[in-house]
């Protein structure tokens, strides 16, 4: 299956004093609580400066990435934005958009974005409807030009951590929705990531996973699709299992009373 044609990267000149937005920061401070990181092989393009009115080595980069099922009779492609540290010439100022094999800690993109973290975000143009998740990227192996017809429809990993919100041992499906640090965080953004979990039918999994809510565990599983609301909002990723590990309930610590009080 041919991935949908991608548009053309934009260059990394540094836009005039006019087009630089006029950023304002939140204090506010979302919980953090869980992991996920998604592994997979994605076009690269449309490069821009972090900070546009600074021009340093600090980018964003636009992912693409594609959600099918395990016989490609369906493709859900995705795209997120990831920030890398971009070493000296490590990427083309040409038009053709490049592969790349990377792993990104990920969070979904909230639906209501302050309009300055949108300017300082989102490239111009494009709207977060077009968008699937915000994440910092921690592996970025070139592979070669889109145009040269290297493999992109990938079935991506997620590896997931956090609490069990849901089981329903009928529809073999169980939910998890983790709260993962970024650094899109410090931009005081809502962190959510909520997963679906399909359990396969196989003699691997005859027996459901003895799963239960608030229960924690670590997953791994291949990307199936995308479901999101009228809105555009994103209701959840769907994932097929591949591997699960129990954790246990999280627990608090005892609280001591000091002595002498």
């Amino acid at each position: 299956m041919s991935p949908p044609a991608t548009s053309p990267r934009l260059s990394l000149s540094p836009p005039t004093s006019s087009q630089t937005p006029n950023i304002s920061r939140t204090s506010s401070s979302p919980n953090f609580f869980g992991a996920v990181t998604v592994h997979g092989r994605a076009i690269i393009e449309r490069c821009r400066y972090q900070t546009p009115d600074k021009p340093n080595n600090s980018i964003f980069l636009d992912a693409n990435l594609y959600l099918h099922s395990s016989d490609k009779s369906t493709c859900d492609p995705i795209i997120g934005i990831i920030t890398y540290f971009m070493h000296k010439d490590e990427f083309s100022e040409g038009n053709d958009p490049e592969v790349f094999d990377v792993s990104a800690n990920i969070m979904i993109i909230p639906k209501n974005i302050p309009d300055s973290i949108k300017a300082e975000v989102l490239p111009s143009s494009f709207d977060v409807e077009d968008y699937t998740f915000l994440g910092d990227a921690i592996r970025l192996n070139y592979v070669g030009l889109a145009s040269e017809g290297f493999e992109v429809a990938c079935r991506p990993i997620f590896s997931i951590a956090g609490t069990v919100t849901s089981v329903n041992e009928n529809e073999r499906i169980f939910e998890i929705n983790p709260s993962p640090y970024t650094s899109f965080g410090k931009r005081g953004l809502p962190s959510s990531c909520p997963f679906k979990i399909l359990v396969p039918e196989s003699k691997r999994w005859e027996k459901f996973p003895r799963l239960t809510n608030g229960g924690y565990v670590s997953v791994d599983g291949f990307g199936l699709s995308v479901s999101r609301s009228e809105d555009g909002s994103i209701n959840y990723i769907a994932v097929e299992l591949e591997k699960v590990t129990l954790l246990g309930k999280p627990a608090m610590p005892p609280i001591r009373t000091p002595t002498g009080m």
